[in-house]
């Protein structure tokens, strides 16, 4: 995988769920896993579904990176000041890199 075609940077976060043994409560927390990923995008197409009643609009985008093994579908992304939930991930080669299938959430 060329350097020059990981253009964009992205963050990627993972759910974190704490226990309170106080209050018997669990929230979830985004903890920092990579900061700055150097990733490259490809837009698919738009969907079309219908939630509550109306018509909603989501989009696949792909994003390609080196491998990372602590990248699963748990995981989020942050790029554009937008959140995007993974919905699936491909390896490339023998760990080489990886395609993250991603939706806006």
């Amino acid at each position: 995988m060329l350097a020059s075609i990981l253009k964009h940077r992205i963050d990627v976060y993972k759910v974190v769920i704490n226990v309170d043994p106080d209050y018997n409560t669990e929230p979830e927390q985004d903890e920092l896993l990579y900061q700055n990923l150097k990733v490259s995008i490809k837009y698919g197409a738009f969907d079309e579904g219908e939630e509550f009643n109306r018509l909603k609009n989501s989009q696949k985008i792909t994003f390609k990176s080196r491998y990372r093994k602590d990248i699963n579908e748990d995981c989020t992304i942050h790029f554009n000041n937008n959140i995007y939930n993974i919905i699936g991930i491909e390896v490339i080669g023998r760990n080489e890199g990886l395609n993250m299938v991603c939706v806006k959430k």
